[in-house]
C-alpha cells in the first residue's frame, strides 16, 4: 500500500526541496505541475512539467502523460487541491514524492536553493510544453545525441550556394537544421513526442564554431489506430504542431515490406511522408520483409536505430531462452534472429554499424539495439527512394 501522504502543514518544504534536488538540476527529478497554466508560466520548479487539472477527476483522462508508476513523482498543487490529487495518484500506484503546495513560502524556498524559474521565454512557453515526464525508449535516449551530432554535421556541411556562384562546403553555425525520423511501429507515440519536443544544441566538428540547434520532425506509422488516436493526443498535449508531428495509419505487407498506407481521419494528415528520413527508429514490431524495404530505401548519411520502450509494448524481439520463456511474441514475422538487423542494414547494405546488442527487457525478453547509419556513396548508388 503506498505510503500516505505527507501533510503540508507538517513539511519542512526547505527540506523537501533540498532532498527532491540532491542530484542537481542538470537532470531535474520529476515534478508533476497541475496548477493553472497562467501559474506554471509565472513561476515554477526546475524541470517541471504543466499538466493543468483542478482536481483528480480532471487528472484521470490525462494519466498518459505520466511516467512509468515506479518513478518517484513529485507534485505542485494549490493548497485546496493537494489532497485529492495526491489521493488519486497513489491509489493508482505511482511512487510518491514529495507533495508540495502552492504558496509563498514553496517559492522562496526554491528560490534560495536555486531551483525557481520564472516567466514563459522568448518562445511564450513552447519549449515548457514540450517537457515530459517520460521516458522514451532506452535505446532512444542513449543515442539520440549520437545520432543528432552525425546529422547535423552532414547537413550543415552541405553546400549553400548562390545562383552563379561556387559552392561552399563549410558549416554554417549558427543556423537552424531539420532533422526527420521515421519512427516505425510508433505505438502511442512517447518515443516520437519527445523526440519531437528536443530541440538541442549541437557543436560541430572541429570546435570552436558556434553550434547548431537541431528541429525534429517526425513521422510515426503504426497499424493500429486506437494509438495513433493516442499518440495525436499526447502531441497536442505538447503543443506539438502537424508539421513536427505526423501520423500515418499502416499496415506492412507480409511478403514485400511494403506499406500500405492510409490517411488517418480527421486529427491528422500524412505530412512529411514520401521524404527522406534522416534518422529510422523502429520502436515497434520489425518485420523482416520490412527492414529490407527500409534498408533499400534508407537517405544518405540516415542512421537505422532499432529498440524498445517498455515490455509491454511489442518491439525488436531477438530469439532467446528469456523470449521462450514468456511464450510471445513468437513467428518470424514478430522475432527477430540474431544478427538479423545487421545483415539487413550492415555493410553489405551500404551501412555502418555504429551498435549491435542484445539486452534483456525487465519481464527477461530479449531486444535488439541497434544503430547503423548509411553510407553516402551506398546512398548515392540507390538512386532516390519514394
Amino acid at each position: 500500500m503506498p505510503a500516505p501522504a505527507v501533510e503540508p502543514a507538517d513539511l519542512d518544504l526547505g527540506a523537501a526541496l533540498a532532498a527532491l534536488y540532491a542530484g542537481g538540476t542538470d537532470k531535474p527529478p520529476r515534478v508533476l505541475d497541475v496548477r493553472p497554466r497562467a501559474c506554471f508560466l509565472a513561476r515554477r520548479l526546475a524541470g517541471a512539467v504543466s499538466v493543468p487539472a483542478p482536481d483528480a477527476r480532471a487528472l484521470a483522462p490525462r494519466c498518459f502523460l505520466l511516467p512509468d508508476k515506479a518513478v518517484p513523482l513529485a507534485l505542485v498543487a494549490p493548497r485546496e487541491a493537494l489532497p485529492g490529487v495526491a489521493g488519486f495518484l497513489d491509489d493508482r500506484g505511482w511512487a510518491a514524492g514529495p507533495r508540495l503546495p502552492d504558496c509563498a513560502e514553496l517559492w522562496a524556498a526554491a528560490a534560495a536553493l536555486g531551483v525557481l524559474e520564472e516567466g514563459p521565454g522568448a518562445d511564450g512557453g513552447a519549449l515548457l510544453a514540450r517537457r515530459a515526464l517520460f521516458e522514451p525508449s532506452p535505446l532512444l535516449a542513449a543515442a539520440a545525441a549520437q545520432l543528432e551530432a552525425l546529422c547535423a554535421a552532414e547537413r550543415s556541411s552541405r553546400p549553400r550556394a548562390a545562383p552563379g556562384a561556387a559552392a561552399a562546403a563549410a558549416p554554417v553555425p549558427g543556423q537552424v537544421v531539420d532533422l526527420r525520423a521515421l519512427d516505425v511501429g510508433c505505438g502511442s507515440g512517447r518515443d516520437l513526442a519527445w523526440l519531437a519536443g528536443r530541440q538541442p544544441l549541437v557543436a560541430l566538428a572541429g570546435g570552436g564554431a558556434q553550434p547548431v540547434r537541431v528541429r525534429w520532425h517526425v513521422t510515426g506509422v503504426d497499424s493500429w489506430h486506437g494509438a495513433l488516436e493516442r499518440a495525436h493526443e499526447l502531441a497536442a498535449a505538447m503543443e506539438l504542431t502537424p508539421a513536427q508531428v505526423g501520423l500515418v495509419y499502416a499496415r506492412v505487407c507480409p511478403r514485400s515490406g511494403a506499406l500500405q498506407l492510409q490517411r488517418l481521419p480527421g486529427a491528422s494528415a500524412l505530412r512529411g511522408a514520401g521524404r527522406h528520413a534522416s534518422v529510422v527508429h523502429a520502436g515497434g514490431a520489425l518485420p523482416p520483409a520490412q527492414a529490407g524495404a527500409e534498408a533499400r530505401a534508407a537517405a544518405p548519411g540516415q542512421s537505422a536505430a532499432g529498440g524498445s520502450t517498455r515490455s509491454r509494448r511489442s518491439g525488436t524481439f531477438v530469439d532467446g531462452p528469456g523470449l521462450a520463456a514468456f511464450g510471445r511474441p513468437s513467428g518470424h514475422e514478430h522475432v527477430l534472429q540474431p544478427g538479423e538487423l545487421a545483415r539487413w542494414f550492415g555493410p553489405a547494405a551500404g551501412f555502418d554499424v555504429l551498435r549491435d546488442e542484445v539486452a534483456p527487457a525487465p519481464d527477461g525478453r530479449e531486444l535488439s539495439y541497434f544503430v547503423a547509419r548509411k553510407r553516402a556513396a551506398a546512398a548515392a548508388s540507390d538512386g532516390p527512394s519514394s
